[in-house]
């Protein structure tokens, strides 16, 4: 019966090996992890606010272009005096005339009523010398537009990394509660054998009690890692925007074996797509427009003027057209000053853009790097387990032929243990590698 136990000794490390458990009691989802990204783009709320600040900064564009149309301005008023207004005019203003022999004229007194009067007047003004400035602000705000979008990008970026390594995580979770699960079940098989052999004495009790030990903290073991599977799911559910006690199960998934002119290729199109380097980008280039729009305050407001008046105390309205131009000049150097400021404003953004693209190479070649250190390191760790396993295997004959103690074949199995914790560890190492490198290549 022991060595039948012994035959279950837990040797999980392949990803191909992950078997999750299935609710029998429902019918559970199994989420693959391009499930799990799609749904994360489409639900995720934070980048839904993302999409909506896209939106929000297309509608302010919009409305700066309706600058380039004629500003139409509609008055009317009714007027009404409360009291008749007398004036008393001489009579040589009034017919031009001296009416007097003696050099003294005399006076009228002229009365209006007191009366209603409605004024109306429409007025149509066409801006020409600012088309230029308003054409400058637009570019500006179609920059912020692009910014917006860059940025949402960068956020999606972030959002499906995180999901990856949440998914990578919780492949190694499972991964590492089978192994436990396989250990508790050898436990549990082992002090039920050295609980009949101390019955027939031939084991000393502090050996049965050892083993109770090591079964009750692998027990703990179990339940914290359940614990941890659980708020995992829980994180996934909420990264896809559904209840957070959905249930699902997850796929393994194969390691990708990645030749350095992949990385060649995929390093010169990062630098060229980058979030990063196009927001440094495009904040130059806003940065010139901004400039510019200052620069062309010092050109004179010139605008087209259509006016039509209207009163119900004339016969008929009056139309007139005007050419209009306005100069705020001087104010003092205040425009200059502003103008100097966008211009150093200009020349940080063009650092920028140096910085972002050196910040990003960095990036991309440490996490190339990491990635290729982490499956040496994978490698490395299931050849240790390997021999683990080997080494194990031998030590059961010989106890079988009680050539060993019981204490020595514990001791190899606690090897085999350690060796697959290791396993797991470097496992989950080099799938959170890969998809740091997915994110430093601007990849989804």
């Amino acid at each position: 019966m022991l060595v039948a136990c012994f035959a279950g000794v837990p040797a999980y490390c392949e990803t191909g090996d992950l078997r999750p458990v299935t609710n029998i009691a429902a019918k559970v989802q199994t989420l693959t992890l391009d499930q799990a990204v799609a749904m994360a783009k489409t639900g995720n709320r934070t980048l839904r606010n993302a999409v909506l600040e896209v939106q929000k900064t297309e509608d302010t564009l919009k409305a700066a272009k309706t600058q380039y149309y004629p500003e139409i301005q509609l008055s009317a008023s009714v007027t009404r005096t409360l009291t008749d207004m007398k004036f008393k005019v001489s009579d040589d203003s009034l017919y031009g005339i001296q009416t007097s022999s003696y050099g003294q004229s005399g006076t009228t007194t002229l009365t209006i009523p007191a009366e209603t009067d409605a004024y109306a007047g429409v007025s149509i003004t066409q801006p020409l010398s600012q088309i230029y400035r308003i054409a400058m602000e637009v570019e500006v705000e179609r920059k912020t537009h692009e910014i917006a979008s860059e940025k949402e990008r960068h956020a999606r970026h972030e959002l499906v990394n995180g999901v990856k390594k949440l998914y990578y995580e919780l492949i190694q979770s499972e991964s590492s509660l089978l192994a436990v699960n396989e250990a508790i079940a050898f436990y549990r098989e082992l002090s039920r054998v050295l609980d009949d052999q101390l019955k027939q004495q031939t084991v000393l009790r502090h050996e049965a009690l050892d083993i109770k030990a090591q079964l009750a903290k692998y027990e703990y073991d179990e339940m914290s890692m359940k614990n941890a599977v659980r708020t995992m799911k829980e994180q996934m559910n909420e990264l896809l925007a559904r209840d957070i006690e959905t249930p699902f199960d997850i796929m393994p998934v194969p390691e990708v074996v990645l030749k350095e002119e992949d990385f060649a290729d995929a390093r010169v199109r990062a630098l060229k797509g980058r979030p990063d380097i196009k927001v440094s980008e495009l904040t130059a280039m806003q940065a010139e427009f901004s400039k510019n729009a200052k620069a062309s305050e010092f050109i004179p407001d010139l605008s087209l003027g259509f006016n039509y008046h209207t009163m119900s105390s004339l016969p008929v309205g009056f139309t007139y057209v005007s050419l209009t131009l306005t100069w705020k000049q001087p104010d003092w150097g205040k425009t200059w000053h502003e103008l100097a400021a966008r211009k150093r404003a200009l020349q940080q953004a063009e650092n920028e853009i140096e910085a972002a693209r050196a910040k990003a190479s960095v990036d991309i070649n440490k996490t190339i790097r990491k990635l290729t250190e982490t499956k040496k390191l994978l490698d490395a760790r299931r050849l240790g387990r390997e021999a683990a396993q080997e080494k194990l295997s031998a030590s059961m004959n010989l106890y079988k032929a009680n050539s060993i103690l019981l204490k020595d074949l514990l001791k190899d199995q606690a090897a085999l243990a350690e060796a697959n914790r290791h396993c797991h560890e470097a496992q989950g190492t080099y799938f959170s590698a890969r998809a740091d490198l997915d994110k430093a290549l601007g990849e989804e």
